[in-house]
């Protein structure tokens, strides 16, 4: 058995690739991570049924012989693979070190890897659903600032033509990509600005911004994007504490890393010492939880 398989708090980018390649692999099984970004659960709800997605916990008892990985390098295993599992990877960060250990390695740099799969789907001369079109496009308009940000390349802008002769919906594309905060994401949107720091780090510039905001539920990945899109650093760090008696979530922590990721260690500021992590995400965009400590 084949399956394709993405980063955990997957983007629509990862969704995306893992779809569109899915179509140019019907052998292999598309498995969705166990957390997607608030967004894209949100498509999933809709449009879901349609798409050849399964979760981790519907995969057959087979044993794994080959594992796809899209739009990052390392993922979670799944049930079935060893390590005789072989892997290739289809990615567009080109920064990251890891490039041993993979039967193919497919790593451009352009700005979203659902510009790769496009190609790859347009090349092979299959078309996709207007569903799937559209899932692409997302992908390519939320890496790309909807073809906005510097590291857009032509290749972007002729998958985006592409996909949009395939039937992509560009008002669907705009509904999903537009990231409106609740009253209280706006209201901890601008205390985490005011409280933002600058650290210079060999040359690059770091923004820290920390915040309590009790009875918080939602997640800051938004934030985070709308911090790092206004303040343009080289990498930003938000933490996030839902203080208080009414709330059971975790304290949250999320990066974003607008050049090279940076690797880093979260330090408990009171007992200076490393405070444990569960994260998920790829390089230069982490999202995670601080486990709480007694």
């Amino acid at each position: 058995m084949q399956v394709i398989l993405t980063h955990e708090h997957a983007d629509f980018d990862a969704v995306a690739s893992l779809v569109g390649l899915a179509r140019l692999l019907p052998h292999a099984v598309p498995v969705l991570p166990q957390q997607v970004n608030e967004n894209v659960a949100d498509f999933l709800t809709i449009f879901g049924r349609e798409l050849p997605l399964r979760r981790r916990d519907e995969l057959p008892r087979q044993t794994v012989d080959h594992a796809w990985i899209v739009d990052s390098r390392t993922v979670q295993a799944v049930r079935g693979m060893t390590d005789e599992t072989t892997r290739s990877v289809i990615d567009h960060h080109v920064d990251d070190d890891d490039d041993t250990g993979y039967l193919e390695l497919d790593v451009q740099r352009v700005g979203a890897t659902s510009t790769l799969i496009a190609e790859r789907l347009a090349n092979a001369g299959v078309t996709p659903t207007h569903v799937e079109a559209s899932l692409l496009m997302l992908g390519i308009y939320e890496d790309t600032g909807s073809l906005t940000y510097a590291g857009t390349t032509p290749r972007d802008l002729r998958a985006a033509a592409w996909l949009l002769d395939c039937g992509a919906d560009l008002e669907l594309c705009a509904r999903f990509t537009r990231h409106t905060l609740s009253e209280a994401g706006q209201e901890l949107y601008r205390r985490l600005l005011d409280a933002a720091e600058t650290i210079d780090v060999e040359g690059h510039e770091i923004i820290v911004a920390t915040a309590q905001a009790p009875g918080f539920e939602e997640e800051i990945a938004s934030i985070a994007t709308k911090m790092i899109e206004l303040l343009e650093p080289s990498a930003l760090f938000v933490l996030v504490d839902p203080a208080g008696k009414q709330t059971s979530t975790p304290p949250g922590a999320v990066s974003r890393c607008r050049r090279r990721p940076f690797r880093y260690t979260l330090v408990d500021e009171v007992e200076e010492r490393p405070r444990s992590v569960t994260a998920g995400g790829r390089p230069g965009a982490v999202s995670g939880i601080c486990l709480s400590q007694e």
